[in-house]
């Protein structure tokens, strides 16, 4: 059964990695949240190693497609807000 509350977890912690990634590194405008990024992508890391060891293959990839899908509109938000 699909639990909405790990939808969100997923797709919200992959949207602040993609938020947070500056993806330039020679860019002169740094934003303070571009900081963060490796400890959100330490996060994300764990979380989705806990859900592989809890939950299976099956709901471990379900899992890693929500983290991409998330991460891809927080790297399209940030795009546009630059």
């Amino acid at each position: 059964m699909f639990m909405w509350k790990y939808f969100f977890l997923y797709a919200g912690t992959g949207f602040l990695a993609g938020f947070s990634h500056n993806g330039h590194p020679h860019e002169a405008r740094r934003r303070p949240i571009d900081g963060l990024f490796p400890w959100i992508s330490a996060l994300v890391l764990v979380l989705l190693l806990w859900n592989f060891a809890s939950f299976g293959l099956k709901w471990g990839l379900v899992s890693i497609a929500e983290v991409l899908i998330g991460a891809y509109v927080g790297k399209l938000l940030m795009l546009r807000v630059r």
